[in-house]
């Protein structure tokens, strides 16, 4: 991977693509994509393009998440992690079977040894590819609300993430977290999706909510280590990711038991971070329009009508939507969103 410095980052754009679309993306002899991720299959080989996601899509016929810039890509391999990168921005992918006979035991829960491996070799992997700019991270954390030994398996992963970044980068490494998502697959795959960048951006809070990072002891040993959005300026604009978004007003859950209310408040929430990161107009409609692409976590399928309808009263339509189906980090909470939206200096 070359070493050049770019100081005016591309667009990068995710698409939800059809099969079909996708295979004929493919078959184009131009094909350059960072990222291409399937939702619901079996594990992907070594050979095989795509990423693969153990949680089933909801609605629609099978999509193929595609994440482009529009410039050259070139791919690879190093240890665990499967990379693509245009020498602005760099995908990365690793996972663990937890179900593995060879991963190392350290006393503590595979879960949070896994994890500590997985982030651990992540950091170093983008500091030696050149890309040490976090911009997104993904975490599928498999049964993510199950107890273990008495600690919710979302805690016990939050540990570990958390002592990760503190090994790699000091008492001060709330300055590093960049938007996330944690959500949990019925599979035994732990994976972890990293979005990085040469060029840093800038990462966000929402004063509609306590940082994650300085929750309670009520909500484990360890806070989540992500920020709520981050944002990277781009010729004309800036791209804001918005990290998996729910239903908390400061740190509590609000309406357990009304997806619909939840959808609402989630919204809402969604909202004023785009107003703090992109500066927008306060109107609603300015907000959401403002999205690219939505990803729509639902605990239970029976709720997608009842989500999908909350969204259409505040969402325009023409925004691409994904839905999955997928346990969100607290057991209380039913719902969560997370996007892509841009904005337009000229």
């Amino acid at each position: 991977m070359g070493e050049s410095i770019v100081s005016s980052p591309t667009q990068l754009t995710a698409s939800y693509l059809s099969e079909a679309d996708w295979s004929r993306l493919r078959s184009c002899s131009d094909h350059a994509t960072l990222a291409e991720i399937s939702y619901g299959g079996e594990p992907a080989s070594r050979a095989d393009e795509r990423i693969s996601i153990e949680l089933p899509q909801l609605g629609r016929e099978p999509l193929v998440e595609v994440w482009s810039s529009g410039r050259p890509v070139s791919c690879g391999e190093l240890g665990s992690v499967r990379y693509r990168s245009d020498d602005e921005y760099l995908f990365a992918h690793i996972e663990v079977d937890l179900d593995s006979s060879d991963l190392q035991k350290t006393g503590e829960s595979d879960l949070e040894s896994a994890t500590d491996e997985i982030y651990a070799e992540v950091f170093q992997f983008l500091e030696t590819a050149g890309y040490p700019e976090l911009l997104r991270i993904w975490n599928y954390v498999p049964r993510i609300n199950e107890s273990l030994d008495g600690l919710e398996r979302y805690r016990r992963f939050c540990r570990a993430r958390s002592r990760a970044f503190e090994a790699r980068y000091g008492e001060r490494f709330v300055q590093k977290l960049c938007a996330s998502s944690a959500v949990g697959t019925r599979g035994e795959r732990l994976s972890v999706v990293v979005l990085a960048s040469r060029t840093p951006g800038r990462h966000w809070e929402n004063p509609r909510q306590v940082s994650a990072y300085r929750y309670p002891e009520q909500y484990g040993p360890r806070s989540p280590s992500f920020a709520r959005a981050t944002t990277m300026p781009i010729e004309n604009g800036s791209s804001l990711f918005v990290s998996g978004t729910a239903s908390i007003v400061g740190f509590e859950s609000r309406h357990p038991g009304d997806t619909v209310e939840q959808c609402r408040e989630t919204l809402r929430n969604i909202g004023v971070i785009v107003d703090c990161a992109l500066r927008d107009s306060a109107l609603d409609d300015a907000r959401f329009a403002s999205f690219s692409s939505l990803k729509i976590y639902v605990r239970n399928a029976a709720d997608l009508d009842a989500v999908s309808s909350a969204l259409d009263d505040r969402v325009p339509r023409e925004v691409p939507r994904l839905f999955l189906l997928a346990d969100i980090c607290r057991s209380e909470l039913d719902v969560e969103v997370e996007g892509i939206a841009l904005s337009d200096s000229r």
